[in-house]
């Protein structure tokens, strides 16, 4: 839809992931201005705004779980003429954070959007590790489970490198899984608490990383940076795995067994092998439809 000439608009606001000191002045400005800030966690939001001494002429708490009238009861307001403000508990809204349902319906409705940028927990982490100057892929949190994880592990890109958030408490799990998809000698980066007082980072294989964090406590919010792997892909290896593969289902060993056993002989890197090796199931599922 066109957009009409905006009356009032929706500011998407960064704010900081942990220092203080990294939110903008425009930022501040635009917070103090509007009509109405909307945020995930009023509270929360609330030592933020005191901290920049921002008293909000109203305050709401709007999720993509609320309903899509209560979506649409605020974007009415914008089209009556007030200017509304979103913001995430952290960095920038929309980043593996709520707010998709209201810019949807707001492109939708032709009103006018604004992105008003600053802190980032993804583009910190890609500056910070040298891994990303081909390009990258975020996908925000992997699978809780184990065989979810490891499925959409084995699904991406090793062509660029790839960024994910990850919780404590499934860090270690995350790490393990990791070495399974990718290898111990992929290059990645594990950082925590970025911008904020005790920030770490650690740069090195996969294995080492998982090595290391085990000796350590396990605190505060992760991000994860895959280098691209550095093996190039040659028609012959690829018919050699699907050769091995199919010999190796042939004589009854499950996915895993397969994989396993092919990565080993053909000296292939376990991504790969794995994709052929769905790949290969799927195309005998079909056959026996």
């Amino acid at each position: 839809m066109a957009k009409s000439n905006p009356v009032a608009s929706l500011y998407l606001v960064a704010t900081p992931i942990g220092n203080m000191a990294d939110m903008t002045k425009r930022s501040r400005d635009i917070l103090s201005d509007v009509d109405v800030i909307l945020c995930e966690r009023p509270t929360h939001s609330q030592v933020l705004l005191k901290h920049y001494l921002i008293s909000p002429k109203r305050m709401a708490k709007l999720t993509d779980h609320d309903r899509l009238d209560i979506v649409d009861g605020w974007l009415d307001c914008i089209v009556q003429g007030q200017n509304i403000a979103y913001i995430s508990d952290a960095g920038t809204p929309l980043i593996s954070d709520p707010g998709s349902l209201l810019v949807e319906r707001a492109h939708s409705r032709g009103i006018h959007v604004v992105s008003v940028p600053g802190a980032s927990a993804v583009t910190t982490a890609v500056s910070l590790s040298g891994f990303c100057g081909k390009g990258y892929a975020f996908y925000g949190f992997l699978p809780a489970k184990s065989s979810a994880r490891l499925a959409m592990l084995s699904e991406q890109s090793s062509v660029l490198a790839t960024v994910y958030f990850e919780s404590p408490h499934r860090l270690l799990a995350c790490l393990a899984d990791m070495l399974q998809v990718f290898g111990p000698e992929r290059k990645m980066m594990v950082a925590k608490e970025l911008t904020k007082v005790y920030e770490s980072y650690w740069v090195g294989s996969v294995a080492d990383c998982l090595d290391l964090v085990q000796t350590m406590p396990i605190k505060g919010e992760y991000v994860l940076v895959v280098a691209p792997d550095t093996v190039v892909d040659t028609s012959d290896q690829t018919k050699a795995i699907q050769e091995v593969l199919s010999m190796l289902f042939a004589e009854g060993l499950t996915l895993q067994q397969a994989v396993a056993v092919t990565t080993k002989m053909i000296k292939a890197r376990k991504n790969d092998v794995y994709k052929q090796a769905l790949a290969f199931q799927k195309t005998q599922d079909d056959n026996h439809l």
